[in-house]
C-alpha cells in the first residue's frame, strides 16, 4: 500500500492547447475494497474547466472513465486485490475538447488482512466432529485496523457460523472444503481454505435399543492383552442383538475386536463378533459395530460381552464403572480372559470393563438370508432422482425382513434411504425402511442396514425394494444388472420413481436398478 508517496512520472505532449500536468499516485484509503487517491498538478490553461480519469487493467487500454469535474484529486474505489490498475488523466475545456493523456501510472492494491492456510488438527477424523482454529499470519499489527470483527466460517457442507475456534460435526464421510473469512473494524477482508477428509470407515448406522443406559466411568488403564467386558444374564424372554458397542476413551484410534460369548463353555456365539475402528468416536460415547446378521441369546442364559484390548494400546475404563441398563438382561458380573478355559469373572452387579454394550431389535429371531444370491452388473450410472430397485412377488410364504442393502459401486460415499413399497398402492410398508452410509463398503458387495424391528411381506403380495438415489451423486448400476435370486420371492421387473402416483415398473424378470438386496 502507498501511504503518502507521490511519484513525477513525466508529461507527454499535447494535441490541444490545454496544458497538463504530471499525474501521481498518492495514497490508498482504508476501506473495504482495495483503492487509491491519485493526484495531479493543476493545468496552467486558464481554459481548462475539468479533467477526465480514464483507467483499465492493461497499460494504454483504459476501460473505465470517470469525469471528476474541476479538481485534481480523484479517489477509485472498489478495486480487486492483487490486479494492476493503470491511470491516465486528461483536461477539457467548455467546449469538450479533450486533451492528450497524462503520462500513465499504475498501482496494485494489496489487502492488508492476511491468513496462512487453515490447519486443522487431526488430519482425517473418522468422526463428524473437526476442530477449526483460525491462524494469522503474523501479527494483527499486520492489519491496519488493529482488530477482527467477524470470523465466518462455510464448512462446506451447506451449513456455515460465526467464531474464531469452532468444532463443526460433519454428518456423513466425505471430503470437505471449509473457507474461513475474516474481517476488520474497517471491512477489509480476507479467506483462506482448508480440506478436511471425514474418514470413509465411519460404520454404519447400528439399529436398535442400547442395553446400557447410562454410565460413571472410572479409572483409565491399558495394562492388559486380551478380553475385557461384563457377564449379562438374559431376562426371561430371549434377546435379538443388532450391534455391539464399545465405550470411547481420550486417544482412541486403535481396532478392537467386540464379540458375544457363552458363559456355559467359553466359546464365541455365531455371528456374535464385529470388528470396531475407534478413530474419531467422542469421548465418553459408545461406538457401535452392526453385526452382519442379528443374533439370538436366549431366556435365562449368561453371557460374555466383551472387547478386545491390548496392553499399552488404547485406554479402556476399569472394572470400577458402573453402568446402568434395561431390564432384559441383567449386568450380575465384569468378565475378562483369553478364551476357553482362561474366562474369569468377579461378582459384582452393574458394572463392567471398558464398558461394552450391545444393542437389541426384538425377541424373535427372524431369518436372515440374503435374497439376492450373485449378480451381474451393468452400466454405472448417477442421472436420476428419486427411488430406484426392483419389484417382487413373495411365493407361497411370507418373508420375514431383517435388513435392507444396497450395492456399492466405486466412489460412492453418500447416504441412502432403502425402503419397502406395497406395489398395490404405492405406499412404504410399515417399519420397512433404514439409512446406510456407503462410504467403506467393499466395491460389488452389498452394505446392509437392518430394519429397527423385523417386517413381513405377505404371501402373494407384490412389492418394491428401493434406493433413493440423486442425479450428479453416488453412482449405481442401470437396469441392465442381472440378479439370481432365492426362491422365496419372483424379481420380475425393475422398478422406479419418487412416491405414490408416480411409481413405476418395467417387466423384465431376474434385473435390477441400483442393485437392492434385502435379508
Amino acid at each position: 500500500m502507498f501511504q503518502g508517496i507521490c511519484r513525477n512520472v513525466g508529461l507527454k505532449p499535447f494535441l490541444s492547447a490545454l496544458a497538463l500536468s504530471a499525474l501521481f499516485v498518492c495514497t490508498s484509503n482504508l476501506l473495504a475494497q482495495g483503492s487509491v487517491t491519485l493526484a495531479w498538478d493543476p493545468s496552467p490553461d486558464p481554459n481548462v474547466v475539468g479533467y477526465v480519469l480514464h483507467y483499465g487493467t492493461s497499460s494504454r487500454d483504459y476501460t473505465t472513465t470517470a469525469n471528476v469535474g474541476n479538481q485534481t484529486t480523484a479517489t477509485v474505489r472498489g478495486l480487486d486485490w492483487g490486479v494492476t490498475y493503470f491511470f491516465v488523466v486528461t483536461a477539457y475545456d467548455a467546449s469538450g475538447v479533450e486533451s492528450d493523456l497524462s503520462n500513465e501510472v499504475s498501482y496494485t492494491p494489496t489487502n492488508p488482512v492476511k491468513l496462512v492456510p487453515l490447519v486443522v488438527p487431526g488430519a482425517t477424523p473418522t468422526s463428524g466432529t473437526v476442530p477449526l482454529t483460525v491462524q494469522f499470519d503474523g501479527s494483527r499489527s499486520s492489519d491496519p485496523s488493529g482488530s477482527m470483527t467477524t470470523c465466518q466460517w462455510d464448512f462446506g457442507d451447506g451449513s456455515s457460523a460465526q467464531g474464531s475456534n469452532l468444532a463443526h460435526t460433519y454428518t456423513s464421510a466425505g471430503i470437505y472444503t471449509a473457507t474461513l473469512t475474516v474481517a476488520d473494524a474497517l471491512g477489509y477482508t480476507s479467506s483462506s481454505n482448508v480440506i478436511i477428509s471425514v474418514a470413509s470407515n465411519l460404520p454404519p448406522a447400528a439399529a436398535g435399543t442400547p442395553y446400557v443406559t447410562g454410565q460413571v466411568l472410572g479409572s483409565l488403564r491399558n495394562d492388559y492383552s486380551g478380553y475385557l467386558g461384563m457377564q449379562i444374564v438374559v431376562g426371561a424372554n430371549p434377546i435379538t442383538v443388532t450391534a455391539l458397542g464399545r465405550m470411547m476413551a481420550e486417544g482412541n484410534r486403535g481396532t478392537h475386536t467386540l464379540k458375544l460369548v457363552n458363559a456355559s463353555n467359553g466359546t464365541d456365539v455365531a455371528g456374535g463378533s464385529v470388528t470396531v475402528g475407534m478413530s474419531g468416536g467422542a469421548v465418553g460415547r459408545f461406538w457401535y459395530g452392526s453385526l452382519s446378521s442379528p443374533v439370538t441369546l436366549a431366556a435365562g442364559t449368561t453371557y460374555w460381552v466383551l472387547s478386545q484390548e491390548t496392553a499399552g494400546g488404547d485406554n479402556w475404563y476399569g472394572w470400577d464403572t458402573k453402568v446402568s441398563t434395561t431390564g432384559v438382561a441383567a449386568d450380575n458380573a465384569v468378565a475378562w480372559g483369553t478364551g476357553p478355559g482362561a474366562w474369569y469373572t468377579y461378582k459384582v452387579a452393574n458394572q463392567a470393563f471398558v464398558p461394552v454394550d450391545l444393542k437389541y431389535a426384538s425377541n424373535t429371531a427372524p431369518s436372515t438370508t440374503g435374497y439376492v444370491t450373485g449378480q451381474v452388473l451393468g452400466s454405472l450410472r448417477n442421472d436420476y432422482s428419486g427411488y430406484l430397485g426392483m419389484q417382487i412377488v413373495v411365493g407361497a410364504n411370507p418373508i420375514t425382513v431383517t435388513a435392507l442393502g444396497r450395492m456399492m459401486a466405486e466412489g460412492n460415499r453418500g447416504t441412502h434411504t432403502l425402503k419397502l413399497v406395497n406395489a398395490s398402492n404405492g405406499t412404504d410398508v410399515a417399519g420397512g425402511s433404514v439409512t446406510v452410509g456407503m462410504s467403506g463398503g467393499a466395491v460389488g458387495r452389498f452394505w446392509y442396514g437392518s430394519l429397527s424391528s423385523p417386517v413381513t411381506l405377505a404371501a402373494g403380495a407384490t412389492y418394491y425394494v428401493l434406493s433413493q438415489e440423486t442425479a450428479g451423486g453416488d453412482n449405481w448400476y442401470g437396469w441392465d444388472t442381472k440378479v439370481s435370486t432365492t426362491r422365496v420371492a419372483a424379481d420380475n421387473a425393475v422398478a422406479w420413481g419418487t412416491g405414490p402416483g408416480a411409481w413405476y415398473t418395467y417387466k423384465v424378470a431376474n434385473q435390477a436398478f441400483v442393485p437392492v438386496d434385502f435379508k
